[in-house]
């Protein structure tokens, strides 16, 4: 074989090799969401998909207003609720599930869970799923860690209580400002196929929500759960 053929068929032997390993490292991102040894900050792939988070301890009437704004615009969101406050509003409980949007689990009482001893930290998981099984009748399989507090014991613990932990790859920090242009201006930075986007029921998020849902659809984005956008 020619010194040309022999280095055109190297370099084809190192393409193919190139095109496996870059699968391979695809293959193994989708099944360590599955497998729950996330964190997973987003979806994997280029589908443009956008899935809107709202972590929840409380308010209870702005998340009515979410739930008429989402149902207007046939939007399915995912609600991160803490066990505490839902304890004491199993009823809005109920109306986020029956709405048809995905409930997650974000702890019982706020706590840092890397703080906490694994058994501490499993006790807040599983009281909270065990409540929300109680009042939705099903059990959650997605876990935000209060204030995205997170280090491997931490997965561990929600992948030995059955859960996926689920970070964020645009934070509004709606939490802090109150303020809708702020919050809009974050979402857009962040624009990205696959993203998480983090908020809480806030009057400036639920403001600037409109624009964001107009911003997000212009750009051939569809909106969709945590557990559609990773397809589990």
């Amino acid at each position: 074989m020619k010194f040309k053929e022999t280095v055109a068929v190297n370099l084809i032997i190192i393409l193919m090799l190139c095109v496996l390993w870059g699968y391979s490292l695809k293959q193994n991102v989708s099944v360590s969401a599955f497998a729950g040894n996330g964190p997973v900050y987003k979806a994997a792939g280029e589908e443009k998909t956008i899935s809107l988070m709202i972590n929840v301890y409380q308010g209870d009437e702005i998340i009515k207003e979410y739930l008429e704004l989402f149902e207007k615009e046939n939007i399915k969101a995912t609600f991160f609720l803490g066990g505490c406050w839902a304890a004491k509003s199993k009823d809005c409980v109920r109306e986020i599930y029956n709405a048809g949007h995905e409930i997650g689990n974000h702890g019982y009482n706020h706590k840092l869970h890397t703080k906490l001893t694994r058994e501490q930290s499993k006790n807040e998981i599983l009281r909270t799923n065990s409540l929300l099984k109680e009042i939705t009748g099903k059990t959650p399989t997605l876990f935000a860690p209060p204030s995205g507090d997170v280090n491997e014991s931490v997965v561990n613990d929600a992948t030995e209580c059955g859960c996926i932990t689920i970070m964020w790859s645009a934070d509004t920090i709606d939490w802090r400002d109150q303020d809708a242009k702020k919050i809009y201006s974050r979402v857009e930075r962040n624009l990205q196929p696959g993203v998480f986007v983090l908020m809480h029921p806030t009057k400036a998020t639920l403001e600037a929500l409109p624009d964001v849902i107009l911003l997000a659809r212009a750009q051939g984005y569809t909106f969709t759960t945590v557990s559609q956008a990773l397809k589990i």
